[in-house]
């Protein structure tokens, strides 16, 4: 495959959340200090250093559904799909993530979706009703690296899929 689409979209509402994705995706030398801890929580910055250099990602945060749903019509109308979005499930007070990645469906249907939320109220088979095919549940807290290859592995399905149908066109 001659290029991985890259464009990740997440929407938190909780400003930790958002810097700990910012650690999974854009490792900064500057952020890393030497005191991590090792410990299996959220991933710090240190425990991804082990991880693939080549892999760039143009990442795209938000902390609101309303502001993920125009990031995804904007790239959409110029050409520039998301591969996939990491969506709360929970995000006062606007709405939430469930309806952010309906909204995010209709406008891109190809467009893997993963749902991340720390609470269990939502069964995956509800949120299947609701949302289809292409998304996934992840529970917070999860493991940096697990999250990384999940991104990894859709937005290579994503590309697949789309180098495949663009050879017919």
């Amino acid at each position: 495959m001659d290029s991985v689409n890259r464009k990740v979209l997440v929407a938190d509402d909780d400003k930790r959340i958002l810097d700990i994705y910012k650690g999974i995706f854009m490792v900064d030398d500057s952020d890393q200090d030497g005191s991590s801890d090792n410990s299996p929580d959220l991933l710090s910055v240190d425990s991804i250093l082990n991880m693939d250099s080549e892999m760039v990602w143009d990442v795209t945060m938000v902390e609101q559904g309303d502001l993920a749903v125009a990031a995804i019509a904007e790239a959409k109308e110029a050409g520039e799909s998301y591969a996939c979005a990491l969506l709360d499930v929970r995000m006062p007070p606007g709405i939430d993530g469930i309806e952010t990645a309906r909204k995010i469906r209709e406008i891109d249907p190809n467009i893997f979706i993963a749902m991340v939320t720390a609470y269990t109220d939502r069964l995956p088979e509800e949120v299947a009703k609701q949302l289809g095919g292409n998304f996934t549940m992840v529970r917070k807290p999860f493991y940096g690296k697990d999250l990384l290859n999940l991104v990894d592995n859709y937005s290579k399905v994503w590309s697949q899929q789309h180098s495949y149908v663009n050879m017919f066109l």
